[in-house]
């Protein structure tokens, strides 16, 4: 098992190597012993050296000189010439203070690891001060080491980023291959550790700055795959440097393992490479390795910072890795200083399943980042955080322009974090001269409300419901009381060629009183990090922290912007809920996947766009259930921590009266994303028709809560009302509903349905009237029904025709047969066109269980029969 910066030494052609020739690995072996209690170190020296007696005979005196020498660990130099006395010759350092390597004059040995030995040198052409890491000669025989130091200086070269050791030259001298980097001044996180313990402040600083060193890697493609504190280096300016990229791996190259496997088992009976303790359980498994196991390898550290200790351990290394298996790492002291919002950012890290981490390093700096802007985690003036935004934009190279407080007023913070704890997102304006931009300007709003969702202690009123507001020119005083917010986002999206500037700002919304404002330009290929920029800078200036349950942006799959636009563009067109726009976006979803096979969030809009068209009856039912069905499977494989797509499959499964199993869904969809308003509306009705009614309008109550604008969630609690015989509580909603929009004819079909219950039947003819003349209120069940129990048989019938003649050219759901037919009070021919609708699986039996107008016909043993084929939860 490799513990340092490069694979463990390889024994000598023809017999096995002695402790000194294999110094790094003892050096590993003895710091390893040394961690451990004295009590502890025999077993420890039992598994490590098993039948080798010289190994052990050689740790146990250099064990004896560490007690007679307390520096003995903190200083490299010390340590080789202790080894040098114990052990011989051998495991003194290759070069001598004076000699020289190319062009670089040595001046002192600093540090030995696995891969060899680092020394401080003179840079004769610059005049400067380097590091120089060199190999032993008798190392470089081994071609599978050799490749992995050439790696190290090509993993660590292709990254220029202040988080990350500069490499400056590579070459070899005298057999002896060579590497050039900057020269660090401090010590290693390590070494740190083990002198003294770090604040909660110095913590999190430290893991935002490996979080971005991160960030750089990743975007190079470039997995670190050893993170663990010796590989971490604080200067003496503050600033952290990851180090030793011996086991870096490209992504998407298998030739990568293969080399590393190759070199880690020419010494070792393991060929998983790392440091106990810090390597990701998938790794362990022998799963495959992308970037999450980095995140893993932060979580650990982080962990280690915060409580003082590993966050996995065991009596030896077999016990380390077990416990990165099966065992979560013991809980923070609950009387310490970790505030609740930094454990979990930790607990996410530090998921055994990849997919329940944080999915990227940004997604892990960003909620570092707000947490230490957060009182919780240090104490920030208005003058600190001007300069720590300001900081930040300059880091993520974006043009910002802000205002914030004057110095001398209150700490703006503080006071923010008292009073906004709700805000609504108004659509933003498109200000591009183009008004085929406003697809974009309406992605922009959503992905911005999706990312201040994320936003623990903070509700996000929905866009649909902000928006209802803006269009009726509502001001923000009354916006705030209707929606019971504390404050509103608002600005415009202008985008000229390949810039986009996004202007916005935040306001009290009772009092107009401007709290914040920033203006934003980015190329259009970095506009994923823009609205992710913005909503992080909202979520630090009212000093609340990203939610670590939920880091899905709408966006968050792909990286291609052209992907990117023609989901915005199928989304636009989905948002029209018509049978005209549904094919173009069904054209656009399936573009932003010819684009990005593997963006998920398209294949959900593929698979609500044909829930909708089969829902809407314009397209066979069974063939658009069926692809909407395909596609929130694709999207849940690519993303299985997606709300919307374990909804998209509760909805279908509603459809397929599998009650239980879509009631599953819908929770597992509220689990992930507990502000998701569809996935309780949707569930209110399968929750209706398995007969937990008081459940059903509970979920719609919290719907409504969560979107209170929404007109179709609106319109749903009424009929959810309706389902559960609440007569007069669905007038009112109804009334409440036509407010809102007084030419939405669902609200207005349910309207007369309730309105009938509670024999206001003037009131219900004047409803169905205004219904039937409205472009969308034409012959259907609910007409032929309403006609029929208010004494209008004549028009019942007439409606009856109009189907029978409609059903020649296109479907009718034999549904809305039965729904006459029993409002006319023919029971047999109600049955039996409800035992035909049941037959070709109409989408509207899925409220049969619940629906009034069949309660004439409940007594009857045909219509229980009818239910029993719907295989519904016995009560």
């Amino acid at each position: 098992m490799r513990r340092d910066g490069g694979a463990d030494a390889a024994p000598r052609e023809g017999r096995p190597a002695t402790a000194a020739e294999d110094w790094p690995r003892v050096r590993d072996l003895l710091r390893a012993a040394l961690e451990r209690d004295p009590a502890q170190r025999p077993a420890f020296l039992d598994q490590a050296c098993g039948e080798d007696a010289e190994l052990r005979k050689s740790l146990e005196g250099l064990l004896a000189a560490h007690e007679e020498a307390a520096d003995f660990l903190e200083s490299p130099a010390e340590i080789d010439r202790m080894a040098a006395e114990v052990l011989g010759d051998a495991a003194a350092p290759a070069l001598a203070a004076g000699s020289r390597v190319g062009r670089y004059e040595i001046l002192e040995l600093l540090d030995a690891g696995g891969m060899g030995e680092v020394y401080r040198a003179r840079d004769t052409g610059l005049g400067r001060d380097v590091a120089v890491k060199v190999m032993r000669p008798w190392m470089t025989r081994d071609t599978a080491r050799l490749r992995l130091f050439e790696k190290e200086a090509r993993a660590a070269g292709a990254i220029s980023d202040p988080n990350i050791l500069a490499v400056f030259d590579v070459g070899a001298a005298n057999g002896m291959p060579y590497v050039v980097s900057e020269l660090l001044e401090g010590e290693t996180l390590g070494a740190r550790l083990r002198r003294a313990p770090l604040t909660v402040r110095e913590s999190v600083e430290c893991a935002i700055q490996i979080a971005q060193g991160l960030c750089a890697a990743h975007d190079k493609g470039i997995i670190h795959r050893d993170l663990k504190p010796d590989n971490v280096f604080l200067t003496n300016q503050g600033r952290v440097k990851l180090l030793d990229f011996g086991l870096a791996k490209l992504l998407h190259d298998p030739r990568e393992d293969e080399a590393a496997a190759a070199a880690a088992s020419a010494s070792s009976d393991s060929n998983v490479m790392g440091t106990p303790g810090y390597i990701a359980p998938e790794r362990l498994e022998g799963g495959g390795t992308d970037r999450r196991a980095d995140i893993f390898g932060l979580g650990a550290i982080l962990y280690r910072m915060l409580a003082g200790r590993p966050a996995f351990g065991g009596e030896n290394t077999v016990g380390e890795l077990s416990s990165t298996l099966t065992e979560q790492p013991p809980p923070f002291a609950a009387d310490g200083d970790v505030p609740p919002r930094l454990q979990r950012v930790v607990w996410r890290c530090l998921e055994k399943r990849p997919t329940d981490r944080f999915q990227s390093a940004r997604d892990v700096r960003s909620a570092l980042q707000a947490l230490a802007g957060s009182p919780s985690a240090r104490s920030r003036g208005p003058r600190a955080a001007v300069a720590a935004l300001a900081a930040l934009a300059a880091f993520l190279g974006a043009t910002v322009f802000f205002d914030a407080a004057r110095p001398g007023s209150e700490p703006r913070a503080a006071s923010i974090h008292q009073r906004i704890r709700s805000l609504a997102v108004l659509p933003l304006r498109n200000a591009s001269a183009d008004p085929d931009q406003q697809y974009f300007a309406d992605g922009m709003t959503e992905a911005l409300v999706a990312e201040m969702e994320q936003t623990d202690g903070l509700r996000v009123i929905s866009r649909d419901s902000a928006a209802a507001l803006q269009d009726a020119n509502t001001d923000r005083a009354e916006i705030a009381r209707q929606l019971r917010i504390d404050a509103v986002i608002q600005g415009s999206v202008r985008r000229v060629g390949p810039q986009v500037r996004i202007a916005v700002e935040l306001v009290r919304a009772g009092t107009d009183e401007p709290v914040w404002n920033g203006t934003y330009e980015r190329d259009v290929r970095d506009v994923f990090a823009l609205q992710h920029d913005v909503a992080g800078a909202v979520s630090r200036e009212i000093a609340l922290v990203a939610h670590p349950a939920r880091e899905h942006a709408p966006h968050a799959e792909t990286r291609s912007v052209e992907a990117y636009e023609a989901y915005l563009r199928g989304r636009f067109y989905w948002n029209l809920r018509s049978t005209e726009a549904a094919p173009k976006a069904i054209v656009q979803f399936n573009r932003a996947l010819e684009l990005d096979p593997l963006y998920a969030e398209a294949y959900v809009g593929l698979a609500d766009t044909y829930a909708m068209l089969g829902d809407m009856d314009a397209m066979p039912h069974a063939d658009a259930y069926a692809r909407a069905e395909a596609a929130a499977r694709q999207a849940l494989d690519l993303d299985p921590a997606r709300a919307e797509g374990y909804a998209s499959l509760g909805h279908l499964r509603m459809h397929a009266w599998r009650w239980e199993e879509a009631d599953r869904l819908f929770g597992r969809a509220l689990e992930i994303d507990p502000g998701y308003a569809t996935a309780l509306q949707w569930r209110s009705y399968n929750l209706a028709s398995m007969g937990r009614t008081s459940e059903a309008v509970d979920a719609i109550v919290r719907a409504q809560q969560l979107d209170p604008l929404s007109v179709i969630i609106n319109t749903d609690m009424a009929q959810i009302l309706y389902f559960a015989r609440r007569y007069e509580d669905a007038v009112a909603q109804c009334g409440k509903t036509l407010q809102m929009n007084p030419a939405f004819a669902e609200a207005r079909r349910v309207s007369f349905l309730v309105r009938q219950r509670v024999h206001r039947d003037a009131e219900a003819l004047a409803d169905l009237e205004t219904y039937r003349r409205q472009p969308d209120g034409g012959p259907g069940g609910s007409v032929g029904y309403a006609y029929a129990v208010l004494g209008r048989r004549g028009e019942a019938a007439a409606v009856l025709r109009e189907l029978d003649a409609e059903s020649r050219r296109r479907f009718v759901a034999s549904y809305d047969f039965a729904v006459i037919h029993a409002g006319l009070g023919e029971a047999d021919r109600a049955l039996a066109w409800l035992d035909k609708s049941l037959t070709r699986h109409d989408p509207e039996t899925m409220i049969l269980p619940a629906d009034p107008r069949f309660d004439s016909l409940r007594g009857d043993p045909r219509f229980a029969l009818l239910l029993e084929r719907m295989s519904l939860p016995r009560p």
